[in-house]
């Protein structure tokens, strides 16, 4: 209960951040201010108000990989994988060597039935862990 209460507390401030904005506030503090947002809608269960606020970051910068992530991550809670694939593809294309990406990416395909592409994205994993493991 209490941690809702601190989300919604965190709410109430992105909101009101949301709603001082202007046309000469900064597209990053936007972006970061609608990807937060996006983020405590999510933990509190609102996922379509959270996809809407990734899409919104998207659509501020299209390069923001973590907007793309975690729009993907509530898109899936809603049973909608395979646009969660497409932003995972997306989050892929941004950042190749994510291993993150791939597991849920991964985990998605799997689920959906697509065992080589899940494999495959396994693998990807594997290898990424294997490399930054070999550099420390």
């Amino acid at each position: 209960m209490r941690r809702e209460g601190n989300v919604q507390s965190a709410l109430r401030v992105f909101n009101s951040a949301v709603a001082k904005f202007t046309e000469f506030t900064l597209d990053s503090v936007q972006v970061e201010t609608y990807i937060c947002r996006g983020v405590a809608n999510a933990q509190i269960g609102n996922e379509n108000e959270a996809i809407a606020d990734f899409t919104t970051a998207i659509q501020i910068d299209a390069n923001r990989a973590l907007a793309y992530f975690n729009r993907s991550c509530a898109r899936e809670r809603l049973g909608q994988y395979d646009l969660a694939i497409d932003d995972m593809d997306r989050v892929i294309k941004l950042q190749p060597d994510y291993a993150e990406a791939y597991v849920n990416r991964g985990r998605l395909r799997k689920r959906l039935g697509q065992l080589d592409d899940a494999r495959q994205d396994f693998a990807t994993v594997r290898r990424i862990n294997n490399s930054s493991n070999s550099m420390n």
